[in-house]
């Protein structure tokens, strides 16, 4: 099946968005153990504004 110069982003799209699920829950469950660096990392992720959020996923 050919799908061209855009296929292999394509089929990665579901893996990026468990390996990101995935990397929240570990970051909040580390910071509800007390974990320091999750807790600074969750709590900087929340300071950003809802416009900050996304784009700064494609840095």
């Amino acid at each position: 099946m050919a799908m061209g110069e855009h296929g292999a982003a394509i089929v990665a799209l579901p893996g990026l968005a468990v390996a990101l699920f995935s990397f929240l829950a570990a970051v909040t469950y580390g910071a509800e153990r007390g974990e320091a660096g999750c807790q600074r990392l969750l709590a900087g992720l929340q300071a950003l504004g809802p416009l900050r959020k996304l784009p700064c996923c494609w840095r």
